[in-house]
């Protein structure tokens, strides 16, 4: 009984302090498994010690052996399976994400710079004054303000950079960039972020991370 608990205890043990360093469940489970391993050779060593014949015994521990052997296959078969899907998901997700967040500046970009190209001398105003006209007071020049905050967490901001250019720039609430070290618009780190800039000569888009 008291090798039973202390198995209980190491595998328990070695559960928590893996998962907590690593944060990895699969990590967790594969490091568990190792006390696991340990105590059940042990159990069957001692259960055949007497009971069977040598040769029995040899036949017996290559049965398990081969038993533990598919069961280890099986499990890192599993486990690349499960890694291969996480990442199609999550590329998927942020390849969703990125194109909402550029059909998104695009949306709001095209009204303004056919606004501005549909202009009537003597107007003359520029890019930055037309877009102040459909959204009024937003853009204090060279200050970043958002514009608008959409389902999922994808953020628009806007920026005056000078009277002839307006930047538009969409933040990503899930997805993230190839730069995880990327300095966001919004502050964080590592999202993903696409920029539109809307000049007299046309819609420059960037994606940013």
């Amino acid at each position: 009984m008291g090798w039973l608990i202390f198995a209980i205890f190491a595998v328990a043990a070695t559960f928590v302090a893996t998962y907590m360093s690593s944060g990895d469940i699969w990590d967790a489970m594969f490091t568990a498994a190792i006390p696991v391993c340990i105590y059940l050779a042990g159990l069957l060593l001692h259960a055949t010690r007497q009971a069977v014949t040598p040769r029995q015994r040899a036949l017996i521990l290559s049965c398990v052996a081969i038993v533990c052997v598919g069961v280890a296959g099986h499990w890192a078969v599993m486990h690349s399976m499960t890694r291969w899907q996480h990442q199609e998901i999550v590329s998927a997700r942020d390849r969703i994400e990125r194109s909402m967040m550029m059909s998104t500046v695009y949306d709001r970009a095209t009204p303004i710079f056919a606004a501005f190209h549909e202009q009537q001398f003597p107007e003359n105003r520029s890019m930055a004054e037309v877009f102040q006209d459909t959204y009024p007071g937003v853009i204090e020049k060279g200050s970043v303000v958002l514009l608008d905050s959409l389902d999922g967490g994808v953020k628009v901001y806007a920026k005056c950079v000078w009277n002839t250019t307006v930047v538009l720039t969409a933040v990503g609430g899930l997805g993230r960039g190839l730069d995880p070290e990327f300095r966001n618009i919004d502050g964080r780190n590592g999202f993903l972020q696409t920029s539109l800039r809307l000049t007299p000569e046309g819609l420059v888009y960037e994606s940013q991370n």
